[in-house]
Order: C-alpha cells, then structure tokens, then sequence
C-alpha cells in the first residue's frame, strides 16, 4: 500500500493554515512548522488592560473563500467563526468638514453620495459600481481561481470567450485614469483611489482592474468576534481535527534536495524527511534564499523598486471625542492625493501629507464609552533594510497624522503607556528580505499580477502558499493561495483532488 505523501508546510499563516488543514483532511501526513509563538502569521494582536487589539489585517471580505474552505473540511464557517457583516464599509472624513458613509446597501451608498456630491455624482456611482462587478466577474474566471497567474494558463481555462473578459478587466489604463471618467468630485476619486493600497499599489500606477474591489466590498465587509486573529485559531483547530501537527517556536534554516528535488528541511538542531514543503512566506525571502540556496532559483527575484506598501500603525488603548467612529475609518486631506504616492514609490518617505485609516475595533456594537480600541494604519515605503526610518521622521509622520485627525474632527486622547508602534524597519525584521513589503510585489501594471508566482515553483516538491504569490495580497487571497497549493500538490502526488473553488459569481476555474 502506497504510503501518504509527508508534507512540511513552512509558515503559519492563513495560507500555511488552509494548505495544512486540507492536504491533512486529503490524507497527506502534515507537520506545520511556524517560528513565532503564535499562528496566523499577520493576523496579530496585542493587549492592553486585557483587551486584544488585531494589529494586522482588518477587513475580511469574500466570505465565500472561507465558506467553501471550511465546508470542504466537514463543517460549516457559521460553526466555527462567528460573523456579523458590517452595516458601515466605511466612514469617510476630510480636512475641509465634508463626510461620507458608504454602506453594504447599495441604496444607501447612492443617497448618500447623491446628498455629498449631488445627482450626477450619485449617477456616476451606479455605473462605477455595475462595471467593478464585471472587472470582478471576469478576474474570477480569468485570474483568480485559476492555479497558475499565466497567459497560456488563462486561455487553456477561458477559450476565446476569454477574450472578453481580457478586454472587460480594464487593464490597459491606471485606476485614477478610469476614476476621473466616472467622478468628478476629486473627494470619490481620493476614496475609491485609496483601494489600490488594499494591494500595496499606487493608484496612479496600478491598472484599474483593481476597481473591482469596490464591487468586493459591497459584497459584504464582515467584522470577526473575537478578532480576526480568531479566523486563524478556527482554521488551526480544523489543521489539528484533520490530523496535522502544528508546532511553534520552530524556524526552518534550509531546505534539504536531493536528486533534484525536495527531501526535507534542516532546522537549528534537527532534520525532518518529507516528499514536500509547502512554504508560506513572501515570495522575496525565497528568491533572496532564505532557505537556501535551491531554494534562490525557485522563483523570480523580487528588487527593491517592485516592492509594494509597508507601513507605519499604532494600536492604542484611549479615549476619543469629536467625530463618531465607525468600524472602519478612513481621513483625507483635501490637497493633491498623488502627492502621498509620489513621496512613498518615488522618493522613498513618509508622507508629508498621509490618508489615516482607523479601526475602531469597540466600534462593532454600541460602545459604551471610555478608552476604546483603535488600530491606525499609515501607508509608508518598504525600506525597511536598505534605508531604515529614524525616530524622529517616524514621530513627526505620526504628529502629522494626528493633526490630520483633528482637523477632520476627531480627537485622540493618547495614553503613551498604551501604545505599540510598529515602522517598516519593524515589518522587515518580521518578514526578512522584504524591506518591510507587507503585499509582496505592488500591482504597477497589467501584467504584474502574471508576474507573482503560482502554487508551483521551478523546484519541483516545492509549493508556495502566499498572500505575496498567486492569486494575492489579503485574507482571502492568501487562503485562496494555501487552497491552490494543496490542489496542486495532490495532483501531483495523485491522491484525491480538492474540488474547484466556485467565486462569489458562480464562476469555476474552469469552463
């Protein structure tokens, strides 16, 4: 009898989580190995005075990424994690008084558009809107469940009805190009701009395909109990139930190849054997080789000018007065937006004049008042390694980011002794040779997401489960990218495949 394959799975990320828990549900022997002391890679919290504060991603939308993922491991999302969608997507503010709410209801999002910017605006809304859909529509079918991020990949699973949805995915011009033909109020263009940075981008260079997350937005924004760290702990009990063993505080040094091909990994003072590793970190590190140097020519190096958005946060215990905080924050200035952009990819600073997103975790019910829970998230450039940011630019983007704050209304009560910074030179020190790149290579092009590497690498054993690879940055992405690795690896391996993933369109990886 034909013994299952052993697999590693190099990460504990959301990624590393899915791959673990599938190809242990599918048979596979599974270990888990994550350095840190916790799971779920950027799914982080920190505590003050008892209360958890996410201080990693914030927003999980397409909900049925997960939905699919967990009724695949035998249960039900709704079981296992429990899910309130957010009536607010968002509470916009900016330095000249103006205010806006965008809500899952499309209804209310154009009324309220409609009474910010009048008629036509509320117009222009309805046709953003109705095209983001079929940029999304057409992204699922063309790019985003299919395994591999290539041109012959995407023909092979469309045919020449592929051809339409290569014109409908509005590549060939940059988002803020597409958002000027549809707003005129530089206020919407600002907001609906601001979702390029949702994958490390610019939106003055990223194409405007990456509209299509304003349709995923009006899908749903669902707000996790507990954190959305608990959407890992969920996925990690699932790994464990299905018989895979996860353990922390265990770095991988190098990866072991013979014959030409993965046979294991070499950690500080052990060897484990295995047929394959599937490895959940960015990209980057491998091509740096972080694992070795087999592991360097597995994948396509990442430079320094290709990197997306790291990141200056603070998560902060503390009260606040003025402007009501929804879930979801975001605050502008009202001046030259591209400015922001032009300081982070072409200068390499921080941003004299930064857009602030806020998350108002007390903010998910009626908050009862008191120091509340806000995790602050300002776009900054990943240099983390090659030109660490000093204390003093660092305070000084923060002041300004405060000043930004009270100008559009709200105050922060800062209590210095409930506060963690964390800086680019921070998020490089977390995840090596990224300089602090949170989404791994920024989207500056139509063609760059059929740059980032698919579930397969040149080394044939090893897999790669990354928000940094295929299909891409954020929760979803990555789980849709430890699914991709699972699949690929079963295939291979000849056991008993994972089902296709359907989108939220109905849609399949294949036709």
């Amino acid at each position: 009898m034909r013994r299952p394959p052993r697999v590693i799975v190099a990460g504990g990320g959301i990624g590393g989580l899915t791959a673990a828990a599938e190809l242990a549900a599918h048979g596979a022997e599974v270990t888990l190995l994550e350095r840190g002391a916790e799971l779920g890679g950027k799914l982080r919290q920190v505590t003050f005075a008892g209360r958890p504060i996410d201080v990693g991603p914030t927003v999980l939308t397409m909900r049925w990424v997960f939905e699919q993922i967990f009724t695949d491991l035998g249960t039900r999302l709704a079981e296992e994690v429990r899910l309130r969608q957010s009536e607010i997507l968002a509470r916009h503010a900016w330095t000249d008084g103006s205010r806006l709410d965008l809500y899952a209801d499309l209804e209310r999002s154009t009324a309220a558009i409609a009474d910010f910017a009048g008629a036509r605006e509320a117009k222009a809304f309805r046709a953003f809107v109705a095209q983001a859909a079929k940029i999304s529509a057409a992204a699922e079918r063309t790019f985003i469940l299919l395994p591999s991020p290539t041109l012959r990949e995407m023909g092979r699973a469309t045919g020449l009805a592929g051809m339409r949805d290569f014109v409908a995915l509005d590549g060939l011009r940059s988002m803020a190009r597409a958002l000027s033909g549809h707003f005129a109020d530089e206020r919407l263009r600002q907001l609906f701009g601001r979702y390029a940075t949702y994958y490390g981008s610019s939106p003055y260079a990223a194409p405007a395909t990456l509209n299509l997350i304003a349709h995923v937005e009006l899908a749903g924004v669902w707000l996790v109990d507990g954190g959305m760290a608990n959407l890992a702990r969920a996925l990690a009990r699932l790994a464990t139930a299905r018989g895979a063993t996860l353990r922390t505080g265990v770095e991988v040094g190098e990866l072991i190849v013979r014959g030409g091909r993965v046979a294991g990994v070499r950690l500080a003072d052990e060897e484990l054997d295995a047929d394959a590793v599937v490895f959940n970190g960015d990209v980057a590190a491998l091509g740096a080789g972080a694992l070795g140097p087999a592991a360097r020519g597995s994948v396509r190096p990442t430079s320094v000018a290709e990197r997306s958005l790291s990141a200056l946060t603070l998560a902060t215990l503390a009260p606040t007065s003025g402007l009501t905080l929804a879930p979801h924050n975001v605050f502008f200035w009202r001046t030259d937006y591209a400015r922001e952009f032009h300081d982070i990819f072409a200068r390499g600073r921080l941003p004299e004049e930064p857009t602030v997103y806020i998350r108002a975790q007390d903010r998910d019910g009626k908050h009862a008042g008191g120091p509340e829970r806000l995790f602050l998230i300002i776009n900054a450039p990943a240099r983390g390694d090659v030109a660490p940011f000093g204390d003093v630019e660092v305070h000084a983007c923060l002041e300004r980011a405060f000043s930004l704050l009270e100008r559009c209304g709200l105050r922060v009560d800062r209590q210095p002794e409930r506060e963690e910074l964390t800086t680019p030179n921070d998020f490089a020190r977390f995840f090596p040779h990224t300089g602090g790149a949170i989404y791994g290579r920024a989207t500056h092009s139509m063609w760059a997401p059929l740059q980032r590497t698919g579930a397969r690498t040149r080394l044939p054993g090893l897999y790669l489960a990354s928000g940094s690879g295929h299909p891409g940055a954020g929760v979803p992405m990555a789980a849709l990218g430890g699914r991709q690795a699972a699949a690929a690896l079963l295939t291979d391996f000849g056991l008993t495949g994972l089902s296709a993933p359907t989108g939220m369109h109905g849609g399949t990886s294949t036709r």
